[in-house]
């Protein structure tokens, strides 16, 4: 900047260029301090999000009482969501009286599901063919006994907008009994991707209908609990 006020008029490009030079000496550090940040953000959230996301879902040790309403909630009810609606309703058809339903935290009322998810479930013996959209409201928060989502944003967002969702909400990935941390959302992607979905909810889904009927034996004990 010194060298910059010594310049003569005349040398108003050479100015010019200085300046930019200046600036640009300025900028790109604090982009390369921006990108670190973001960079080493990503990682820590990478490290330690599993962890807090496993703790929060342990925090009560028993559950009392049996689930009799089972609430799926993902972000448009058109893929996720009336994807395991759809299976557990086909694992326990005529097998006991649990009521199964589900709904979109950013979603409005009537659309069908998703093309692909729609192809997914025929594939697998599944329909979504009457499925249609439906948003998250308080009476369903207040029906359910056990609120399931598929990822640890919809666990915060709903838990924002309805507080007395405390104590039921729980992540579907939480009974899938390995890394995974939340079941990725297919929305935009190949028909692979909504076949590898369904196979983390179907998996999960498995566990979590185990878990549940648990919870009527009286034989049980005291399980590790898996909600917030």
């Amino acid at each position: 900047m010194i060298l910059i006020e010594h310049l003569e008029p005349t040398q108003t490009p050479i100015r010019y260029l200085i300046h930019k030079v200046a600036n640009l000496a300025l900028i790109v550090p604090l982009q390369r301090l921006t990108s670190l940040i973001h960079i080493l953000r990503a990682k820590v959230f990478r490290k330690f999000a599993p962890r807090t996301w496993n703790l929060e879902d342990t925090m009560i040790a028993n559950r009392h009482g049996s689930v009799q309403n089972l609430f799926f909630v993902c972000k448009g009810n058109i893929c996720r969501s009336p994807l395991a609606e759809a299976y557990v309703k086909s694992k326990i058809k005529g097998k006991n009286h649990l009521r199964v339903f589900s709904a979109g935290l950013s979603t409005t009322p009537g659309h069908a599901a998703n093309a692909l998810a729609e192809a997914i479930a025929r594939q697998y013996g599944l329909t979504l063919d009457q499925h249609r959209t439906t948003p998250v409201s308080r009476e369903m928060i207040q029906e359910a006994d056990l609120i399931v989502v598929m990822d640890y944003s919809q666990r915060q967002g709903l838990l924002a907008m309805y507080p007395e969702a405390h104590g039921k909400v729980v992540l579907l990935s939480s009974f899938s009994r390995g890394i995974v941390t939340h079941i990725p959302d297919p929305y935009g992607g190949t028909i692979e991707r909504f076949d590898d979905c369904y196979h983390l909810i179907s998996r999960s889904c498995d566990n979590l209908l185990n878990y549940i009927a648990s919870l009527k034996s009286p034989l049980r004990g005291h399980p590790a609990g898996l909600f917030d």
